[in-house]
C-alpha cells in the first residue's frame, strides 16, 4: 500500500531490477523527497526529482542526514526512501536504521533476494538450511558454523570470495561436500556452478554470487570429539584450572547465563574472561553459534587456553588483546559478559559494546566491589538499556570436625541490560 505521509522507506529491489518494483513502489520512489541507495540502483531513477545519496562505507554520514530530517522526537519531515538489494531484512540494510529510526517511521519493503533464486535455481529447499553473511564477519566463525551443519548458504564478499572459502575449508579438513556457486542470479548472464571443494579452490568467479555447500546425505558432519566431562548448567568448579581460587563459582554462572539470554546459534562476547568458565558455558549452550574470549593477561591466559582445550570447544575464539580495541572487527554480538574489571577500562568497554550489540540484545556485567556495581548500573542507564540487578549471596556446606555448616561466599552483584528499541 502507497503512504504520501513523511516518513521513511527501505524498498527492496531483486536481481531483476525495477520490473521486480509494484506500483505503489515505484510511486513511494517518485514522490521521495531524498533518495538514498547505491549507484547501480540510483541510476535506474534518474527521472526522479529527489536529491539523491549515494551509499558509501561511511554509514555515519547517512545516518546524520537522516537524522538532521526529523525532528527532536524522532518524527521524520521528509519522505525518505532507501533503495537495498533483495530483501533488506536478511543480512541486508535494515539492521542499521532500526538502530536509531523508530519502527513506527520505518517502514520495510522486502523483495525476492539472491539467496531465494539461488536455491530455487539448484531446486533445493531452504527450511533446513543455515543462512550466512560474510560482509563483516570473521572467517573462523563460518567455518565452525559449517563444521556443524548440512546445508549452508553463504552471501559472499570481493574478499571472502567462494574459492578463498574453499580454501581454508581444505585447510580445516572439511572437503567432503557439495559445492554450488550461483552467478548474478536474475540477470541474462546468470549461470550455477555445481563442483567440489578441491576444484572450487583452483577456480576465479565473477561476482557477485552466492555460495551453498550441502552435505551429501549418509555423510557425517566434521563436529568436534564430544567433551570427555558431564556438561550441564553449572559445570563443577572442580572441571576448570584456575590461578588461586579465581573462578566464577558454578552457582552463580547458571545465574549469569539465564541473564544472557543465550540461543543455540548467538554470537557472545565474554570481556576478562579470567578462567574462562563463562566462555565454555557459553560455548556449550551456543552450539552453532560463536564466543570471543577477549583477555591480554598473560597470568590468565594458560588457565583459559587449558580449560577451551579441555571441553574440546571448536566455537571459541580466544582474542588475546586489550579491551576495547581487540574487539573491533568482531561480529555483532547478541550477547554480552564482562568480567569485573580489576580497574580497566570498564567506560570504554561498555560504551563500545552498547553500540555494538545487537537490538534486543543483552549485555551482562559481573560486580564484586561496590564501586563497579555502581558504574555498571550507572553506565547502562545512561545508554537507555532496562537494567536488573541481581545480589547473589550462596552459602555452601563445609565439613567441620565430622558436623556440617555454612560456609558463606562472596556476594556476587549481577547487573544485567536489555538494549531496547527506539
Amino acid at each position: 500500500m502507497y503512504s504520501s505521509k513523511a516518513g521513511i522507506n527501505v524498498i527492496g529491489i531483486s536481481p531483476e531490477g525495477v520490473r521486480s518494483l509494484n506500483p505503489d513502489r515505484i510511486r513511494e520512489i517518485e514522490r521521495s523527497h531524498i533518495l538514498i541507495g547505491e549507484k547501480r540502483y540510483i541510476e535506474y531513477f534518474e527521472y526522479v526529482r529527489s536529491d539523491k545519496v549515494l551509499i558509501t562505507r561511511d554509514m555515519e554520514r547517512i545516518k546524520k542526514l537522516i537524522m538532521e530530517n526529523m525532528d527532536k522526537n524522532l518524527v521524520p519531515h521528509k519522505r525518505i526512501v532507501i533503495l537495498s538489494s533483495g530483501d533488506p531484512n536478511l543480512y541486508g540494510i535494515s539492521e542499521f536504521f532500526l538502530q536509531f529510526v523508530p519502527k513506527k517511521y520505518l517502514f520495510i519493503h522486502p523483495n525476492v533476494s539472491s539467496m531465494q533464486l539461488a536455491f530455487a535455481s539448484i531446486k533445493e529447499t531452504m527450511n533446513d538450511a543455515i543462512i550466512l553473511s560474510m560482509y563483516g564477519r570473521v572467517i573462523e566463525e563460518v567455518v565452525e558454523i559449517i563444521r556443524r551443519n548440512n546445508k549452508i548458504g553463504i552471501f559472499t564478499d570481493n574478499r571472502h570470495n567462494p574459492p578463498a572459502i574453499a580454501r581454508l575449508l581444505i585447510e580445516k579438513d572439511i572437503k567432503d561436500i557439495r559445492v554450488y556457486v550461483c552467478e548474478r542470479m536474475g540477470e541474462e548472464r546468470a549461470r550455477v556452478i555445481k563442483t567440489d571443494m578441491l576444484s572450487m579452490s583452483k577456480r576465479s568467479m565473477s561476482h557477485p554470487n552466492v555460495m551453498i555447500l550441502i552435505r551429501e546425505k549418509g555423510k557425517k558432519k566434521f563436529l568436534a570429539a564430544p567433551s570427555p566431562i558431564p556438561c550441564y548448567p553449572g559445570v563443577r568448579d572442580s572441571e576448570f584450572s584456575h590461578k588461586d581460587g579465581i573462578i566464577t563459582r558454578s552457582e552463580v554462572r547458571v545465574i549469569i547465563l539465564s541473564k544472557m539470554c543465550i540461543k543455540e546459534d548467538s554470537i557472545l562476547w565474554d570481556i576478562w574472561p579470567g578462567c574462562g568458565s563463562i566462555s565454555v558455558e557459553t560455548a556449550l549452550i551456543a552450539k552453532r553459534g560463536m564466543v570471543f574470549a577477549i583477555e591480554n593477561d598473560n597470568s590468565i591466559l594458560e588457565y583459559t587456553r587449558k580449560n577451551i582445550s579441555k571441553f574440546h570447544l571448536e566455537n571459541v575464539k580466544l582474542i588475546e588483546k586489550s579491551a576495547p580495541e581487540g574487539l573491533r572487527g568482531l561480529p555483532k554480538p547478541d550477547s554480552v559478559f564482562i568480567e569485573e574489571n580489576r580497574g580497566r577500562l570498564l567506560g570504554r568497554v561498555v560504551s563500545f559494546c552498547a553500540r555494538r550489540l545487537k537490538i534486543g540484545g543483552r549485555l551482562t556485567i559481573k560486580a564484586v566491589t561496590l564501586d563497579t556495581l555502581k558504574d555498571g548500573v550507572d553506565l547502562l542507564e545512561r545508554r537507555g538499556f532496562d537494567v536488573e540487578v541481581t545480589s547473589v549471596n550462596i552459602s555452601r556446606t563445609k565439613g567441620l570436625k565430622g558436623e556440617k555448616m555454612f560456609e558463606t561466599l562472596n556476594t556476587v552483584y549481577i547487573i544485567s541490560g536489555r538494549k531496547g528499541e527506539i
